[in-house]
C-alpha cells in the first residue's frame, strides 16, 4: 500500500543519515584517517653493500611496512623485505643488503598497508661503487727444505671488494695458474697476508709458486717465483724380516749431503707413512756422536701384535730436519 511505501522510504533515509554521520565522524580531527608520511630516506652504499634508512611519521596505525628491491626500474622480480616488526619502537627503519654487484644501479620503494588501503613511496635508485679486480703479490718462498717450504702472498689492494678466495698455485713451470697447477687455498689475515706450507715435495727439484686472489670482478695473480728443494740425505729402508711380536730391518745412508746426522733408526705404524712423531715406542734410534752416519744400520722393532699389517721407514734426524727412506709394508706372523 501507499503507507507501506512511505514507511520504507523513511527507514532508508534514516540508514543513509546514520552512515553519513559515521563517515563524517571518522574524518574529524578526533578520528583521522590513517596516513603515513615519509620524512626522508638515507642511502649509504659501498661496492657490494647498501644500508637503506627510512624515516617516517605515523598518523594512526598501519598494518604492515614492506620494502621492494630490484635491479631494474620496472621492479620486476623484486626482492621482498617485511619490515613491520621493526616499526614497533622506532620511527626509523634500517635495512642492510649485501652481495650486490659493483658499479650497478638498483631500485627500491616502500609499501605501507592500512586496514582498508595502502600507500607506496616513489621508486628510488642508487648505484654501488665501481671497484676493480684485486692486486696480489707473491712473496719469496722461505724455509725451503728437501720436501717442503713456506709460501706467502700479500693482497696489496682488494679492489674495494670483498676477497672471495686466495691462495698459492704451484707446479714445475713458470706459466702456472689455478687451472693447470696444484692449488692450496689461503686464509688472509687482518693485514691481507696469507701463508701456506707445501709438503711432500721431491728433493733437489725446481718448483714455481704463484699467489692469486679473487673478488666479484675477477681473479688476478702475482709473479711466479721459482725455488729448488735441498738435495737431502740419501737413505733407503732394508727388507723386513718379521716374527710374531718382533721384526728386523734397518737402512742405508749413502750420502749425507753435508748434513750433520745426530740420530738414525726405524719408525713404524699400522698406518702408512709413519714418522718419528707418531708414537714414541714405535721408534728405534741410534745416537751417532762424532760419526757421520753414512753407511748401513739395523734395528729390531719390538712389542708388535701378531698377524698385523705394519709400515716401516728408516730415518735420519738432523738438527732441523728429518729425512725418511722408502716405505716397506710387512705382516707379523701368527706365532
Amino acid at each position: 500500500s501507499l503507507n507501506t511505501i512511505r514507511i520504507m522510504k523513511k527507514k532508508i533515509n534514516i540508514v543513509l543519515v546514520l552512515l553519513a554521520t559515521i563517515g563524517f565522524a571518522a574524518c574529524t580531527t578526533d578520528n583521522p584517517v590513517p596516513q603515513f608520511e615519509v620524512k626522508g630516506a638515507a642511502v649509504k652504499t659501498t661496492t657490494e653493500e647498501v644500508d637503506l634508512t627510512l624515516s617516517y611519521q605515523k598518523f594512526g596505525n598501519f598494518k604492515a611496512l614492506h620494502l621492494y628491491f630490484a635491479d631494474n626500474p620496472e621492479m620486476k622480480n623484486a626482492h621482498f623485505y617485511d619490515l613491520t616488526s621493526k616499526t614497533a619502537s622506532s620511527d626509523q627503519v634500517k635495512t642492510h643488503i649485501d652481495n650486490l654487484f659493483p658499479g650497478h644501479t638498483y631500485y627500491y620503494h616502500y609499501v605501507i598497508n592500512f586496514a582498508y588501503d595502502s600507500q607506496q613511496t616513489k621508486v628510488a635508485q642508487f648505484t654501488t661503487n665501481t671497484g676493480t679486480p684485486p692486486v696480489v703479490k707473491t712473496e719469496k718462498p722461505s724455509r725451503v727444505k728437501h720436501n717442503s717450504c713456506n709460501c706467502s702472498g700479500v693482497i696489496v689492494n682488494t679492489g674495494d671488494c670483498q676477497i672471495r678466495d686466495c691462495g698459492i698455485c704451484w707446479g714445475y713451470t713458470r706459466d702456472i695458474d689455478i687451472n693447470n697447477a696444484n692449488v692450496v687455498p689461503g686464509e688472509p689475515t687482518a693485514k691481507n697476508t696469507f701463508t701456506i706450507t707445501l709438503n711432500d715435495l721431491e728433493n733437489d727439484t725446481e718448483y714455481y709458486v704463484r699467489s692469486y686472489a679473487r673478488n666479484v670482478l675477477g681473479i688476478t695473480y702475482g709473479e711466479a717465483i721459482g725455488f729448488r728443494t735441498s738435495k737431502g740425505i740419501q737413505i733407503t729402508t732394508s727388507v723386513v724380516i718379521p716374527s710374531a711380536t718382533e721384526a728386523r730391518s734397518g737402512g742405508t745412508i749413502t750420502d749425507a749431503k753435508g748434513f750433520s746426522i745426530k740420530q738414525r733408526g726405524l719408525c713404524w705404524s699400522t698406518e702408512p707413512n709413519p714418522t718419528i712423531d707418531d708414537i714414541n715406542d714405535h721408534r728405534t734410534y741410534e745416537s751417532l756422536g762424532a760419526s757421520s752416519g753414512v753407511g748401513s744400520f739395523e734395528s729390531t722393532m719390538k712389542n708388535l701384535t701378531p698377524n698385523t699389517v705394519y709400515y716401516v721407514r728408516a730415518y735420519a734426524e738432523c738438527a732441523s730436519e728429518v729425512f725418511y727412506g722408502d716405505e716397506h709394508q710387512f705382516t707379523t706372523t701368527n706365532n
